[in-house]
């Protein structure tokens, strides 16, 4: 887009109706000829000011990311101190005055490897109508209560969680 030399300002000057009352009565084809190419001035800096935006909405946006980018490092940084900070106290939650930090267990995860071999243990089987589906309930209650692990079947221990709130105050 190119830029236009005329202020709004100076454009509107030479305008002075503003009602169709206020239209002269002797307006040919050559007026209207003449107002239209205003318009198209009028819509050459609406372009040009659009344009501008963008370009200044796009900085900002960069700007905002690069700054974000930053302060997530040193957030996570801390995040990390304190997780750490906590598995070393042996706690599960530490009220502090700014918030609370918790580790939470994390129950095992059960990987079904093969799905044929455990369907063959009757103890594991619910009946979907139409089909045979593993009960994994079932499954889950079973290998907490015994313990033992069932052909077919791989148990991830996942790691403690960590989480933290801030105070009501502190938060945004």
């Amino acid at each position: 887009m190119e830029a236009v030399n005329i202020s709004y300002e100076t454009f509107l000057e030479d305008e002075n109706f503003t009602t169709l009352a206020s239209l002269p009565s002797n307006v040919t084809q050559a007026d209207i000829d003449y107002y239209l190419s205003k318009v198209a001035v009028l819509d050459c800096i609406i372009a040009v000011n659009a344009e501008s935006a963008q370009t200044q909405v796009e900085r900002i946006n960069q700007w905002l990311l690069s700054e974000t980018e930053a302060i997530d490092k040193k957030k996570h940084h801390y995040i990390m101190l304190m997780e750490n900070w906590m598995f070393k106290q042996s706690q599960a939650t530490k009220k502090l005055v700014y918030g609370t930090l918790k580790i939470r267990k994390q129950q095992e995860e059960i990987v079904i490897t093969d799905e044929e071999v455990v369907l063959k243990d009757i103890r594991f089987v619910r009946i979907v109508p139409e089909k045979k589906a593993i009960d994994r309930t079932a499954l889950r209650q079973y290998l907490t209560k015994t313990g033992e692990i069932v052909d077919g079947v791989e148990v991830i221990t996942r790691p403690d969680k960590f989480s933290y709130a801030l105070s009501k105050e502190f938060a945004q």
